[in-house]
């Protein structure tokens, strides 16, 4: 019976693609089903990225002596794997035929950025790559690197650069057949490490007319769109709520002295009129979240990617449950304080630029590829961590934070600050920047012909990718 079972559970033969993104107990998972040695896995170690997610790119990069391990560690009280792993052949793909010999230097040299005087690189085989499609791309390639002297500017110089590759003739593109064309907005990619640049620039891009998307992940609750409906649960479910009025009354541009004339101990405490009649019409719709929430966002005339993910989110959770306003005022406060993200996909549009994070850029490839943010603290990542608990190999699960109880003029005062224990832990292994190396070997490695890195505070990765050569002056380019 049991191996009856097993037949009809077990195959022959296995093959599993994108295997960098597996963990460990996929690769158990993946020996229990065969039945004979016959697995062939595809991957690429360098695209390894999603470390977050507990993937381990050791399955490729020791591909032979964790399967060996793994099939005794399962066999060892009973035998579950029926055969040995012996033979282990490795081919290795030496072509490209995505993107020009130019962007191929910079992509691979990603893989030797370090991000601190300290950082080892310890980096498993790596295999270059010959570009195939020189022939077809001739000098209708090319790299640069752009400095700004702040955020502001540097979200301008990317509006610039995406007007520059459609204005400039010298900027062609090949159709799939091969031939020459103009460059379309639908040719470029946008690529950030997070989110909320991301949506400056989308913004950025509205503000300048020019056609956009953002698809990825991101904190929608932190956004205008969020807070305002935040604001106007607050004040809808509570009329004297005074968080939510003066949210409301800032949005609108009202200055601290007339919030304060507003709202103050000596002030009238009533809202102007036009926020009153709208807090009437939302009364009438708090049963209705869907109708309450399109009728907050219409007020501001707002209908976007990040307000329909709002409406979804919120209508979802009110619909399924038995939540009141209370609760969903609660939801996105939690969110806001945890940092919660939200898939956001807005409509594609093949002539419109596309605007996403490096994580969601993986397996897509474009013409022109414009990688902004590449900054101290954010690319690597070296900001401290949110996340409350933290494991590693080093120094195994630890809290991040602790409470403490401070006493000031017999006044006392709770609060949650970082360990001063894990930091001390943190601190004996050098940071490890490995997986920042990868994310950026596959944001490099999205572009085809046209590669636009930027910074305003620019990183160690910066710095060590381009040359002085290739550097352009911000004045160069015109509005």
């Amino acid at each position: 019976s049991d191996r009856r079972s097993r037949e009809m559970h077990t195959v022959d033969y296995m093959m599993v693609d994108e295997f960098q993104d597996t963990n460990e107990l996929q690769l158990k998972i993946c020996l229990l089903l065969l039945n004979k040695p016959n697995l062939c896995v595809v991957g690429d170690w360098k695209q390894g990225i999603y470390g977050f997610r507990f993937v381990s790119i050791e399955n490729i990069t020791q591909f032979e002596d964790r399967v060996d391990l793994f099939i005794t560690e399962l066999n060892r009280d009973d035998k579950r794997i029926p055969f040995k792993m012996v033979g282990v052949k490795c081919i290795e793909f030496t072509e490209n035929y995505r993107s020009s010999s130019l962007i191929l230097e910079k992509v691979f040299r990603s893989l030797e950025l370090k991000g601190s005087e300290k950082d080892v690189i310890e980096n498993a085989n790596v295999v270059l790559l010959n570009a195939k499609k020189d022939e077809l791309y001739g000098d209708n390639t090319s790299f640069d690197m752009i400095q700004t002297d702040s955020l502001n500017d540097e979200i301008d110089i990317v509006i610039k650069k995406i007007k520059q590759y459609i204005s400039d003739p010298k900027y062609v593109v090949f159709d799939k057949d091969g031939n020459k064309k103009k460059m379309s907005f639908g040719d470029i990619a946008v690529l950030c490490r997070n989110g909320k640049l991301c949506r400056q620039i989308l913004d950025r891009c509205s503000e300048q007319h020019i056609p956009a998307f953002f698809q990825g992940d991101l904190e929608i609750m932190s956004t205008r769109e969020g807070k305002l409906v935040l604001a106007w649960l607050r004040y809808v479910n509570n009329s004297k709520d005074k968080r939510g009025m003066m949210a409301i009354l800032s949005d609108r541009g009202y200055s601290l002295s007339q919030i304060e004339t507003i709202l103050g101990e000596k002030g009238t405490g009533a809202m102007p009129d036009e926020f009153n009649r709208q807090r009437f019409r939302l009364l009438n719709k708090r049963r209705r979240p869907n109708d309450l929430l399109t009728t907050i966002f219409a007020f501001y005339g707002l209908d976007n990617d990040i307000t329909q993910s709002i409406i979804t989110v919120l209508s979802s959770a009110y619909s399924n449950s038995l939540m009141t306003l209370s609760d969903l005022i609660r939801l996105i406060e939690e969110d806001i304080k945890n940092g919660t993200k939200y898939n956001v996909d807005q409509a594609l549009d093949a002539e419109a630029v596309t605007i996403q994070t490096m994580h969601k850029s993986k397996g897509l490839e474009y013409p022109a590829v414009i990688i902004a943010g590449i900054n101290q603290r954010s690319m690597p990542n070296t900001n401290s961590d949110k996340e409350v608990l933290r494991y590693s190999d080093a120094y195994g699960i630890r809290c991040t934070k602790e409470y403490r109880s401070t006493i000031v003029d017999d006044t006392e005062y709770d609060s949650v600050l970082n360990s001063w224990r894990y930091n001390v832990l943190k601190g004996i292994k050098n940071p490890d920047y490995s997986e920042d190396r990868r994310l950026m070997f596959v944001a490099t490695s999205r572009a085809k012909q046209y590669l636009t890195v930027t910074s305003y505070n620019p990183s160690r990765f910066f710095k060590d990718l381009g040359t002085a050569n290739d550097n352009i002056d911000f004045d160069e380019f015109e509005m």
